[in-house]
């Protein structure tokens, strides 16, 4: 008997199978007779066998971005590129917003603490809106011990130890889900163009070394979740993919990433060398990929 988390991902499969049929009857794909599905990171084939989940690389389903982030399930990937990026990032990712949400007050923040020459032991961060509260786990001796020493002191060198997520991988992984929801928004026009290819190529642990993420995580507030036209400075030419992170508490991130061009991508290369200014953005409604196959070169015109 299947349980509810079973069979809401039978039902999402279900749906993707049903979509899957209608992509690969555009016409747009016919005239050039494609009947298969590209996983937008690897690039290797597939058809609609292979959302048998018995394969050993079946396509599967891809949240954007990660489920414990509340994305959505967007799109597929085959099963390898789901499993090594999320080992390399969703992991990461989970880290640091979990500290994001105990800083602003909600939830609990596990992490390690010394106390003059003590050895590290495990505690946990809570706060509220009033107060901050540091906790040990219990039975743990050696801990209580150590903080009763430093409160009949009065004071003590505390070293607090987080790991709030490695920054490097934090940054990659916001890069691929902006990647990975560009493709949902334009389709392989975008993931084939000069921009998408060379983000890909990052993304594929190549590291192309020309690219860093360009990540932005103030004064966000206000805008929508979705990809935006940076329409100022004009010279710029990128997109921005904003995605709204958590539900009680909530974070908005924005990554830039390449417009399609090359002269676009010229210009993009020049952002990870200068100092980004104030921008100007404009949303793109969503398209439909299969009547606009070219909608990502359409928006620069």
């Amino acid at each position: 008997m299947k349980n509810k988390g079973q069979k809401k991902r039978q039902n999402i499969f279900d749906e993707f199978s049903k979509n899957f049929s209608i992509v690969l009857d555009n016409p747009h794909l016919k005239r050039i007779n494609i009947d298969f599905y590209i996983c937008p990171l690897c690039n290797n084939s597939f058809t609609e066998k292979d959302l048998n989940q018995n394969l050993d690389n079946p396509l599967t389903i891809e949240h954007i971005p990660p489920d414990k982030l509340k994305g959505k399930p967007l799109l597929l990937t085959c099963k390898n590129c789901n499993n090594i990026n999320g080992t390399n990032y969703d992991t990461e990712l989970s880290k640091w917003f979990k500290a994001y949400c105990a800083i602003a007050g909600k939830g609990e923040l596990d992490f390690k603490m010394a106390i003059e020459s003590s050895r590290p032991f495990k505690a946990k961060l809570a706060t509220d809106k009033e107060r901050t509260d540091i906790q040990t786990y219990q039975k743990n001796p050696y801990a209580e011990k150590n903080i009763s020493n430093m409160h009949k002191a009065g004071k003590a060198n505390v070293n607090f130890i987080f790991d709030i997520g490695d920054e490097k991988k934090i940054n990659d992984g916001f890069l691929r889900f902006a990647y990975l929801y560009a493709f949902y928004y334009f389709g392989y026009s975008y993931v084939f163009s000069p921009g998408g290819k060379h983000t890909n190529e990052y993304l594929s642990f190549n590291k192309n070394k020309e690219l860093e993420p360009l990540i932005i995580s103030e004064n966000l507030d206000e805008l929508k979740e979705g990809i935006y036209k940076i329409s100022f400075p004009i010279n710029i030419t990128s997109f921005l993919v904003v995605f709204c992170l958590g539900s009680e508490v909530k974070k908005n991130v924005g990554i830039i990433i390449p417009g399609p061009k090359q002269e676009h991508l010229n210009n993009f290369k020049l952002l990870n060398q200068e100092k980004i200014g104030p921008l100007k953005f404009q949303l793109i409604l969503k398209q439909d990929i299969n009547i606009h196959p070219l909608t990502c070169y359409q928006i620069w015109n």
